[in-house]
Order: structure tokens, then C-alpha cells, then sequence
């Protein structure tokens, strides 16, 4: 397990529907990441105007009235959180 890329999709588990972290080897938890407003991904590398002026790829669709939700698998061994589709 220790040589698997942490950044890898979680394994499944032949004897369902488990999923399991790809850095500890723990089950995860399902579940989703909320927030009332936008969540936004912004890279490093981007000059501080396209991050004034764009914000960042918004992850996931929001929800009017409801804010945003993505579904997420969650290690409560290492922390680790898993965004889902």
C-alpha cells in the first residue's frame, strides 16, 4: 500500500461498494463537502489580476437558494477528503 500514488482514485472493495484511502488504506466515509456560498479552486501559479478578476473554477454546480454541495469521501484516519463526481 505504501508504494500507491496518494493522489489516486480510492481503491474499491471486491466485496462491495467500500472505498478505500489511497494513502492509509482506511475505510472512507461517504458523504459531501457543503458551504453556503461558492468554493472555488485557484492554482498557484496564477497571476493575482486572474484571481482578482475570475475568482477560480468554481467546484461544483451551486445551488440557488441552497448554496453548494459535492459529494466526498472522507479518511478519518490521515484527513484526507476525496472529491467525488
Amino acid at each position: 500500500m505504501a508504494d500507491r500514488n496518494p493522489y489516486s482514485p480510492p481503491e474499491a472493495d471486491p466485496l462491495g461498494e467500500v472505498c478505500l484511502c489511497p494513502k492509509c488504506g482506511m475505510i472512507l466515509q461517504k458523504g459531501e463537502i457543503r458551504s453556503y456560498t461558492k468554493i472555488l479552486w485557484v492554482h498557484d501559479q496564477w497571476s493575482g489580476i486572474r484571481k482578482l478578476f475570475f475568482g477560480g473554477d468554481s467546484i461544483g454546480p451551486v445551488r440557488m437558494g441552497f448554496g453548494w454541495k459535492h459529494g466526498a469521501s472522507h479518511c478519518p484516519s490521515c484527513n484526507l477528503y476525496l472529491l467525488g463526481e
